[in-house]
C-alpha cells in the first residue's frame, strides 16, 4: 500500500480480495484507516472477505462491478485499486477509479496481461504504478528493512494476521496443490510438518 499512498479515509478496491495477497491487503489498508471493497468469486468467498474487515464485498463478474463501486464512492470512484488479479477484471476496474487515482499492478493471477487504455488514464489523470515485492530488498535494502520492520510490528499487534483456509499433511501435499488450482483456497493454505 506505500507506493499507492493509501490516506486514511480513502477507498481501496482489492480485487482477487480473498486469495493471501487480498487478505493482507485488507487488513493493511483497515490499519490504515480506509474504506475496503474487495472483490470474491462466490458467496462464501465475500463473506470471508467481510470477515478479514473488508467495508463491502462484490462479485468481480458482476456487470454493473463499477457502477456498484462508484455508488459505494458516493460516486467519486476509488482512490486505489489493488489489483494482483489482471485480465478483463483490471479494464473493469479502471472504469471504477477516482480522478488522480493510483492503480497498483500486483500481478496477473488471471493469467492475461492486460493491455490500459492510456487515453482513459489521461482523460481520469490516474497513475498505474508497478509493485515488485522482490526487488525491493535488491534495489533498496534500507528501505526492505524499514517494511520488514514495520510489517513485524503490525504482526505483534496483531494486525496482518493471514486468514488459513486449509491445512494439509505433508503426505497430502498433491491435494493441497489441487484445492489451490481449483480456487478453493480462501487466504492461505499450510502444509503442516509433523
Amino acid at each position: 500500500m506505500a507506493q499507492g499512498n493509501l490516506q486514511p479515509g480513502e477507498s481501496v478496491l482489492v480485487l482477487g480480495a480473498s486469495g493471501g495477497v487480498g487478505m493482507a491487503a485488507i487488513k493493511m489498508a483497515k490499519h490504515i484507516g480506509a474504506i475496503v471493497i474487495g472483490t470474491g468469486s462466490n458467496a462464501a468467498k465475500r463473506k470471508v472477505i467481510l470477515d478479514a474487515g473488508a467495508d463491502h464485498a462484490l462479485d468481480p463478474v458482476d456487470p454493473d462491478l463499477a457502477a456498484k463501486v462508484k455508488e459505494l464512492t458516493k460516486g467519486a470512484g476509488t482512490n486505489v485499486v489493488y489489483d494482483p488479479v489482471g485480465g478483463d477484471l483490471a479494464i473493469t476496474a479502471t472504469r471504477s477509479i477516482a480522478f488522480g487515482g493510483r492503480y497498483l499492478i500486483i500481478g496477473f493471477a488471471s493469467g492475461t496481461i492486460p493491455s490500459f487504455p492510456a487515453n482513459h488514464a489521461l482523460i481520469k489523470a490516474y497513475s498505474l504504478i508497478g509493485v515488485r515485492a522482490g526487488e525491493t530488498p535488491r534495489r533498496d535494502p534500507a528501505l526492505a528493512k524499514r517494511q520488514s520492520d514495520a510489517l513485524q510490528e503490525l504482526a505483534e499487534i496483531g494486525a496482518m494476521r493471514p486468514h488459513i483456509s486449509h491445512h494439509f499433511s505433508l503426505d497430502d501435499t498433491t491435494a493441497g496443490l489441487r484445492t489451490i488450482e481449483d480456487r478453493k483456497v480462501i487466504g492461505r493454505a499450510v502444509i503442516d510438518f509433523d
